[in-house]
């Protein structure tokens, strides 16, 4: 593993920094300015490669408080990503319901929701379909299902999820996950050595 993590570090080294500017749909930990490190992940929520590096991302950030995470959706699915050809409209609904709920400050227990549940998700043909789900699921999460609905259909929650998949596009995102670490590509950010050692390089380097 020593000479993946050797590559992966040098790799995100030599890459460009990109400034976003999109808001994430969620955060946590400390402020950008205060983190040893800001991890920033592009991701969609039917993406299998997405649901297993959540686990890993979620373990490491857990582990070390100092660490600020990102989450920016960017759904492989053209109803709400111009990068995208094609479009079911389901991705973009997760994305949606995962912005949603954290207005009511429950958006990681969503985010969660969907990756657990995203075997019957994918599934589904219709957003129909995932609404019946989100409406017999998310009451557990004290959710409000009405509420969460109507904030999906407003036209500012779609402006948001659209202003996350362009940010990915305009920082070359080309595939889920993808993961940036202080605003450089980290193309293998899903293994925790890398993760690790990437901190330990921003740490020494902030000292």
């Amino acid at each position: 593993i020593s000479r993946v993590v050797a590559e992966g570090v040098s790799e995100w080294k030599a890459s460009p920094k990109m400034e976003f500017v999109a808001k994430p749909s969620l955060a946590t930990g400390p402020t950008a300015a205060e983190a040893a490190l800001t991890l920033s992940e592009f991701a969609d929520f039917r993406c299998g490669h997405c649901k297993r590096a959540s686990y890993t991302l979620h373990a490491f950030v857990k582990a070390h408080p100092e660490v600020r995470f990102e989450f920016y959706s960017f759904p492989l699915d053209g109803a709400c990503n111009e990068k995208i050809p094609s479009s079911s409209g389901l991705s973009c609904r997760l994305a949606a319901a995962v912005y949603c709920a954290e207005k009511d400050g429950k958006g990681w227990e969503m985010h969660d929701l969907a990756f657990a549940r995203q075997d019957s998700v994918n599934a589904m043909a219709t957003v129909q379909e995932i609404d019946a789900m989100l409406a017999k699921e998310i009451p557990e999460l004290g959710l409000n299902w009405e509420s969460v609905q109507r904030c999906i259909e407003q036209p500012e929650t779609t402006d948001a999820i659209k202003a996350q998949a362009k940010q990915g596009g305009l920082a070359n995102v080309m595939g889920t996950p993808t993961i940036f670490a202080n605003g450089k590509m980290l193309s293998r950010g899903s293994l925790l050595p890398v993760l690790q050692t990437v901190l330990d390089e921003s740490k020494s380097v902030k000292n």
